[in-house]
């Protein structure tokens, strides 16, 4: 009886062993190798970014147009007042234009620079 029990206990140490180095192993199939190129530096990742954004101290009504949320009234407001009152010196300075709040700088955020 002493030694059935030790063959039990004995077989699930196997199957148990074998599972887990079963999963060990399979964690690794399939995947491929990490390459790690060189990352750009700060300065070329930043112009890259403001490039890629709308400078709304230089746009005109066509350029405000392709910032989401802003059509045609809304690009004339920005334009009308940063005649009125200069460049923007941030962006959150948009606020200040009637029909933009918050909310809807927010959602451009990340299509506008000064």
């Amino acid at each position: 009886m002493k030694n059935q029990g030790v063959m039990i206990l004995l077989i699930v140490m196997i199957i148990f062993l074998s599972i887990l180095i079963g999963f060990f192993l399979g964690r690794n199939i399939g995947s491929s190798p990490i390459h790690i190129s060189k990352l750009p530096d700060a300065t070329s990742a930043s112009t890259a970014q403001s490039e890629d954004k709308i400078n709304i101290n230089i746009a005109d009504l066509d350029d405000l147009q392709k910032i989401p949320g802003i059509g045609m009234i809304l690009a004339q407001r920005i334009i009308d007042y940063r005649d009125a009152n200069g460049p923007f010196e941030t962006v959150s300075e948009l606020t200040k234009v009637n029909g933009i709040g918050l909310d809807r700088l927010t959602r451009m955020m990340d299509y506008i620079t000064v």
